[in-house]
C-alpha cells in the first residue's frame, strides 16, 4: 500500500458522490452487513485498515454501538480529512507502531484491490498480529462477477491500478492465515435508488451476484 491516494484526498468524497450518488448509503450498508454477520458489536475495539478519509470509521463511531475505532492509512492527506469527533476517540495514523495489538475486529473496506497480490498475505498477517485472542478480520471487496461493479471500477479514477480480489481468493487467503474455515457473504444487491429493499440483503448472501462481498475469519 503506498501514498497514491494523496492526490485524490482533497476531493475524495466529491468523487464518490459523483460516481455513486448517495455514497453514504453504501457506507451504511457495509456497517449493516458487519452487524448482521456478528462482526460488529457494542463496545468493540476496531481497526479500520486503509481507512482513507474515515468514511467507514465515522459511520461506526456514530452508530451508537459505543465502539472505539482506530485507523491506519499510508495517505497522510487522507488522514487529515478524518472528522474531528472521529479522530478524537481513536488513533488515525500512517505509523503502524502507534496501533494496538488487541483489536476485536480489523476491517479492510475496499482496500485489498489496491494491494499488490504478492503483498496481500503479508498485509493480512500484519492485521492478524493486531487481533485480540477472539478477534476477526473482515474483508469487504468489489465482486468481479458483477458486471456493473467492473464498470464502476473501470470508470473510477482512483481505481486505475486496481487488481480485483475474487471472493474465492479472499476466502482462501483467510483460511490459510487462520488455519481454519473462512466465510463469504455476498452483499450490495440494491443500489441507493432501491435502498428501501435493503432488508432483503440478509436472505441473499449465498448469491454470487451482489456488487460486493464480505469475507471473514477469526482466531480459534
Amino acid at each position: 500500500m503506498d501514498q497514491e491516494f494523496d492526490k485524490y484526498a482533497a476531493d475524495y468524497d466529491e468523487h464518490m458522490q459523483e460516481l455513486l450518488g448517495d455514497h453514504k448509503y453504501y457506507t451504511y450498508q457495509k456497517v449493516s452487513t458487519l452487524r448482521q454477520n456478528g462482526l460488529l458489536k457494542s463496545g468493540m475495539r476496531i481497526l479500520d485498515y486503509g481507512c482513507g478519509t474515515g468514511t467507514l470509521a465515522s459511520e461506526i463511531v456514530r452508530s451508537g454501538l459505543g465502539a472505539t475505532v482506530d485507523g491506519f492509512d499510508p495517505s497522510e492527506d487522507s488522514l487529515k480529512r478524518v472528522a474531528d469527533d472521529v479522530r478524537a476517540q481513536g488513533a488515525f495514523t500512517t505509523d503502524g507502531t502507534q496501533l494496538g495489538r488487541d483489536y476485536d475486529l480489523v476491517v479492510f473496506s475496499n482496500v485489498m484491490h489496491h494491494v499488490e497480490p504478492t503483498e496481500r498475505d503479508a498485509v493480512l498477517a500484519d492485521a492478524r498480529s493486531r487481533l485480540a485472542p477472539t478477534g476477526h478480520i473482515a474483508i469487504i471487496e468489489h465482486n468481479p462477477l458483477n458486471p456493473m461493479t467492473r464498470k464502476i471500477v473501470r470508470d473510477c479514477p482512483f481505481d486505475e491500478n486496481a487488481i480485483l480480489l475474487p471472493s474465492g481468493e479472499a476466502k482462501d487467503r483467510l483460511s490459510r492465515l487462520f488455519g481454519g474455515p473462512a466465510n463469504v457473504r455476498f452483499t450490495l444487491f440494491f443500489p441507493a435508488s432501491l435502498k428501501s429493499l435493503m432488508g432483503l440483503e440478509k436472505f441473499l448472501g449465498w448469491c454470487p451476484l451482489g456488487a460486493q462481498y464480505l469475507a471473514f475469519a477469526g482466531q480459534r
